[in-house]
């Protein structure tokens, strides 16, 4: 998980004797010495390139293999009839992820978001009618929104809900993992 709990708050904590400078004297050095041992001092980049980047970050064969883990990781908790879907149904996709191509999260600073479909974009290939509402913002109200959702949702004859949290709750973590709740009035 992505934190600045270290450049915020350990200098005070080392400081108010809560952590023992010693700790982070230890940890520092197991880091150098790892590298020193990877020769990462010598040759910082070893052997990276640019051009070998482009040819190994995102390839076919990389793309290949997050799809078969993903196809082989996804797990249905729960399936009261609704799945699968029906071929001729009317669906309505709600929510402020599923026309959102920002999917590929905080761990992936190569990840190239021009090349990831969206929710919507896989369900129009494949179901044959189709409607879609924003349904709310991430964090933000706006009863527009909510209306329009509320407006399509009567028209279908199954929903898609596509909520959740974006990267700052997953960095927050915290102990309340619910989704927002303007999210949740959605659903």
């Amino acid at each position: 998980m992505m934190s600045l709990c270290y450049t915020d708050e350990l200098t005070q904590l080392i400081k108010a004797k809560k952590v023992d400078e010693a700790l982070l004297d230890e940890a520092v050095e197991r880091v150098l010495d790892l590298k020193n041992v990877l020769g990462l001092f010598e040759d910082p980049y070893r052997g990276a390139s640019e051009e070998k980047e482009n040819k190994v970050v995102g390839c076919e064969q990389h793309h290949k293999l997050a799809l078969e883990a993903a196809e082989k990781s996804a797990v249905l908790l729960k399936n009261e009839a609704v799945l699968p879907l029906e071929d001729n149904a009317k669906i309505a996709l709600i929510g402020p992820y599923a026309n959102n191509a920002d999917l590929l999260g905080e761990w992936s600073i190569f990840g190239k978001p021009e090349k990831t479909a969206t929710l919507k974009a896989g369900m129009a290939t494949i179901a044959s009618s189709l409607s879609y509402a924003q349904g709310s913002d991430q964090y933000e109200r706006n009863e527009a929104l909510l209306e329009e959702a509320v407006s399509v949702a009567k028209q279908a004859e199954q929903i898609v809900l596509a909520l959740g949290e974006g990267a700052i709750g997953v960095e927050k973590g915290g102990a309340d993992q619910t989704s927002p709740w303007l999210q949740l009035k959605l659903s």
